[in-house]
């Protein structure tokens, strides 16, 4: 088997990242060297980790959408060559393994033990963040304006599930949003006013495969649904 590193976040969804991977290492039957195992200590870390030069084949990304997402802009970060990207999903709504057709721990053994390889779209965005310039990738959608996301808690997921929680932070959000005007540009078509949210979609499904996003869209056919 080729080398891999396992990035694991163990407090994500009440600790699910470390019930995954004991359930992941009994799946696999083999022995894993403690030195391809490292633990998140802080948001942020896992893309740190993935972004450091090594020469490991497989990262394999043992959390949510967030872990996932940080070690998918680490990787994006190296100057060189890139190692793949395995899922072992464990959050609460796993939007980008489902997207990669990953959906039970079982689906990520079978997966690393058949060698299966498939290439995917991102979508890079680029931004800055009080005041530097930042760029990140996205792999189900990159949007601006209206997002229920930062209303999302912790407990809300705790107590009302991911759908649940998705709902209830959309609806907080609906009552405080103000549209922002906005230009956008896709193409040779240009839009410019007041506008509640534009969405790049690579992926049909979001929010725990509970939200449409994008009607249409396949995360590798070279497009983004806008």
């Amino acid at each position: 088997m080729p080398d891999i590193l396992y990035i694991i976040n163990p407090k994500g969804h009440g600790g699910a990242g470390l019930k995954a991977w004991d359930t992941f290492r009994i799946s696999w039957g083999e022995p894993i060297d403690p030195s391809n195992v490292i633990m998140t200590e802080r948001a942020g870390h896992a893309e740190e980790i993935a972004a450091a030069e090594n020469d490991y084949e497989i990262i394999a990304a043992v959390g949510g959408d967030g872990t996932v997402g940080e070690v998918i802009s680490g990787m994006m970060k190296r100057a060189g060559a890139r190692p793949k990207l395995a899922i072992i999903p464990c959050g609460t709504g796993n939007d980008i393994a489902r997207a990669a057709g990953i959906f039970s721990i079982a689906d990520s053994v079978k997966a690393l033990r058949n060698k299966k390889e498939h290439a995917f779209d991102l979508i890079q965005v680029d931004g800055h963040v009080d005041g530097q310039a930042e760029r990140r990738f996205a792999f189900i959608f990159g949007n601006t304006g209206f997002s229920g996301i930062p209303m999302i808690k912790p407990w809300m997921k705790r107590l009302l599930g991911a759908t649940g929680a998705y709902y209830l932070a959309t609806l907080k959000q609906i009552l405080v949003y103000r549209a922002p005007h906005m230009t956008v540009r896709v193409d040779d078509q240009e839009f410019t006013g007041n506008t509640y949210l534009v969405v790049a979609g690579n992926a049909e499904w979001a929010s725990g495969g509970s939200m449409r996003i994008a009607p249409g869209a396949l995360p590798d056919d070279g497009l983004l649904n806008i």
